[in-house]
């Protein structure tokens, strides 16, 4: 759709920087895609979440996903 269009310039601009800096970073792909099954990936997570204070459980439904300031 064209909802980009109304939208300021700044969204779309920090969304190329995002695209390119993982372009740089990783290679041929800005994708990530684990190497050795994909248990990496809730593991990568788990370790992101006890580095910043997270909480994070196996195996249990989400009642809400709580926001601070839209982040």
């Amino acid at each position: 759709n064209d909802e980009y269009i109304s939208q300021p310039a700044i969204t779309t601009v920090k969304r190329i920087k995002l695209y390119s800096d993982s372009l740089a970073r990783y290679g041929k792909s800005p994708y990530l895609y684990p190497m050795y099954g994909l248990g990496e990936l809730p593991q990568g997570f788990a370790r992101l979440s006890a580095i910043y204070g997270g909480t994070y459980m196996l195996d249990k439904p989400i009642d809400e996903i709580v926001m601070k300031d839209g982040k």
